[in-house]
């Protein structure tokens, strides 16, 4: 501690720091999503994955061919260190297609509910993630089109959806 934080440590707060060292314990619940997956992952792996996006209870991953054969591994590790939000993770398993433009998804950990509710501008919306393309970053969008360009009593049509 450099001295000039001492002596404000002392003269403020009435504290006598010692020069006694104490240890201090360090387990699996104290680090890091970001080093628990660089420890873990082998050194031709980094960087490790580590951005997902959050829908409703489900951290959705994409990950890289790569990392495929520790997708258990990963999904064990971001239920361990995302719950109680986070109760099931998944990852895509193929690409989006199909009338709704959704995609299949795997289990990697927790629960096998895909029924989530999600709530943006004050509106509640509940539905199956195998059904529905869902995209959080689009939420800039959303609130533009309902802040610029929606008005009272319309109704909207999304040709894209």
């Amino acid at each position: 501690i450099p001295p000039t934080a001492l002596r404000l440590l002392h003269s403020n707060y009435q504290i006598q720091p010692t020069n006694a060292l104490h240890p201090i314990h360090l387990t699996y619940h104290n680090q890091p999503l970001s080093r628990l997956l660089s420890t873990l992952l082998p050194p031709h792996l980094h960087p490790p994955p580590s951005s997902y996006e959050q829908i409703g209870h489900i951290a959705h991953l994409n990950l890289r061919a790569p990392h495929l054969p520790y997708k258990h591994l990963l999904g064990r590790l971001f239920l361990d260190k995302l719950s109680p939000s986070i109760r099931t993770v998944v990852n895509k398993s193929g690409e989006v297609g199909g009338p709704y433009r959704t995609y299949p998804v795997e289990v990697l950990a927790g629960e096998e509910d895909y029924a989530v509710n999600v709530t943006e501008h004050g509106v509640s919306l509940r539905f199956d993630l195998r059904k529905v393309y869902w995209c959080t970053r689009l939420e800039g969008e959303r609130t533009y089109m309902i802040e610029r360009e929606f008005r009272e009593g319309e109704f909207v049509a999304d040709a894209f959806c």
